[in-house]
């Protein structure tokens, strides 16, 4: 069987440098994940549904840079602060994800974004485990702050998410 750091060694081998940041969605991939050692397997699960990987970048955020992303949540998560506290509680791992190009079938009709929170599943993993119980939150997350992984939300945000921390944290 396979380890989940041959899983990450594996999907690593697949990188190469960024050229330009474009048509790409964030999976930012947080800290409680980091501890259990199962990034292998959410890349796994990821890529097996036709998404690829530009680039990966291993990030302990302060709380200014985990705000700078999250302000626009400020007012919709109530777990707002509990949310920030987990982020900048260890390292998290950010991920810009792509279409594999040869993508299933179901990403071909919606925008990379859309397809990719499809596979990530509701933000509560117990809504996501009733809904999509194969999706990423379901099988990974523990709870509303704990969720396994933030995703982009919207279709304009893809790109700025993923070049904040592949263009502006990246040279920090």
């Amino acid at each position: 069987m396979e380890s989940s750091a041959d899983k990450v060694t594996q999907l690593l081998s697949q990188c190469r440098p960024i050229e330009e940041i474009s048509d790409c969605t964030l999976c930012l991939i947080k800290p409680h994940v980091m501890k259990n050692h199962t990034v292998g397997e959410i890349l796994q699960a990821i890529s097996n549904e036709g998404f690829s990987f530009k680039a990966f970048f291993t990030i302990h955020l302060t709380f200014t840079f985990a705000e700078e992303l999250f302000d626009a949540y400020r007012n919709i998560y109530s777990n707002y602060s509990q949310v920030m506290e987990h982020l900048c509680s260890s390292s998290s791992l950010a991920v810009m994800v792509t279409k594999d190009a040869g993508s299933k079938s179901s990403m071909t009709n919606n925008s990379l974004v859309e397809s990719f929170r499809e596979i990530v599943g509701p933000h509560d993993p117990q809504l996501a485990k009733a809904i999509r119980p194969k999706s990423i939150r379901a099988l990974f997350g523990e709870d509303m702050i704990r969720n396994a992984v933030h995703c982009t939300d919207l279709e304009e945000d893809g790109v700025m998410e993923c070049k904040y921390f592949f263009d502006t944290l990246v040279r920090l």
